[in-house]
């Protein structure tokens, strides 16, 4: 005579095992699987895992692509990627102007989940292409009688990349001056025909306050900052190479702004 099998018994909603994949999940290592018996001979297998993780957020993933960005020079201005505080996209990202492989690259991992600016100009332009940068307020060049500038050599820096050289300043007055800077002076880059203003630094850095003391009569060299980030997205995302001119204006500590005349620079492809 057979034995009489003992009904099984359906598993309650609350003992069911529900698996879930996420595609960014690591895989996982389980355990050996663990056998128990309950009465009546029915045979349950517990497997262990180990912990799962936490599911990938976009902003680690464009962490990780800013720490592989680190130290080429590529990024500018971007969240600290070792910071402790979550990023909700669109996240925030300013490359150098040379740096459009760099966000190409970002542009296809995230999407719109980035917002990219290479230099001045966001990326990827858009068709409405227009001017980046606030136009310059109107001043005239400072009198030429009273006050002389030059260029302490002949400037020549490559397209999308920033020199620091020299700028000396020949004050002809019988009244000293002070120069207020932030370590250096910016010398927005214009085209020598006309004065327009096509481009320029764009970056971060500090901003401590420098003052240059220019004695009557006398003269002084100030640190002459030239950036080449283009600010006109109909010549792209750097000015090119050709001849150019740089114009800067010197705040004074009496409040009065000095305007240099267009001074001649060179950039090279």
């Amino acid at each position: 005579m057979r034995g009489v099998q003992p009904p099984i018994r359906p598993f309650a909603a609350s003992h069911a095992l529900t698996v879930q994949t996420r595609a960014r999940l690591a895989p996982l290592k389980a355990a050996a699987p663990l056998a128990s018996e309950l009465p009546g001979n029915i045979i349950v297998l517990t497997l262990t895992s180990a912990a799962y993780p936490a599911p990938m957020t976009v902003w680690d993933e464009v962490k990780l692509a800013l720490l592989d960005l680190q130290g080429t020079g590529a990024l500018t201005v971007y969240p600290d990627p070792g910071g402790t505080d979550a990023r909700q996209p669109p996240i925030d990202i300013t490359l150098a102007s040379w740096a459009t492989d760099a966000a190409e690259d970002l542009h296809r991992r995230f999407g719109a989940d980035v917002k990219l600016v290479v230099g001045s100009v966001p990326y990827p332009m858009t068709r409405r292409r227009e001017t980046t940068t606030r136009a310059r307020p109107a001043i005239d060049p400072a009198d030429p009688s009273e006050f002389r500038f030059e260029l302490e050599g002949k400037a020549q820096v490559r397209s999308g990349r920033h020199i620091t050289t020299g700028l000396r300043v020949h004050n002809l007055t019988a009244a000293a001056i002070t120069v207020r800077t932030t370590g250096s002076v910016p010398a927005p880059v214009v085209n020598p025909a006309t004065g327009d203003h096509v481009g320029g630094y764009s970056g971060y850095g500090p901003a401590p306050l420098v003052q240059f003391a220019v004695p009557a009569g006398g003269s002084v060299v100030l640190p002459l900052l030239i950036g080449t980030a283009s600010s006109r997205p109909e010549l792209g995302y750097a000015v090119p190479a050709g001849e150019w001119a740089v114009s800067a204006d010197l705040k004074l500590e009496d409040g009065r702004v000095l305007r240099t005349p267009p001074m001649a620079i060179t950039i090279t492809g």
